[in-house]
């Protein structure tokens, strides 16, 4: 056996050094089970309803669906992928269809990047 396993250290090298990170640190912020956007919209829609429309039977109505449809689907869309609307919202600003130049000297639209450049 060797010094390095006999002593109870692991196998590997000198340089590499392990350092765990936080679940916190990597783990996506949710607020109900959706992000904030969604959470903050839901709310601010089913407050507009009830509040600034009136306590009427099809507000109520409108809310519950809010509440009681939307949300769930919400958050079991993020739960298959935290980053849902963000995808979604990018995914927006591309075109469905991109024809194909007939010639070098035609123009054709600017390519923007599918990964968001870090400001």
């Amino acid at each position: 056996m060797s010094l390095a396993l006999s002593s109870g250290m692991s196998s590997r090298s000198p340089t590499e050094i392990a350092h765990p990170i936080h679940p916190a640190l990597v783990r996506p912020m949710l607020f109900a089970g959706v992000e904030y956007p969604i959470a903050i919209l839901e709310g601010t829609l089913v407050v507009a309803l009830l509040v600034g429309v009136g306590l009427h039977l099809a507000t109520i109505a409108l809310a519950g669906i809010v509440l009681v449809l939307i949300h769930p689907v919400m958050a079991h869309l993020t739960a298959q992928d935290p980053h849902v609307t963000q995808i979604y919202l990018r995914s927006l600003a591309l075109a469905d269809y991109y024809a194909p130049s007939v010639s070098v000297q035609s123009r054709h639209a600017a390519i923007r990047p599918s990964v968001p450049r870090l400001r």
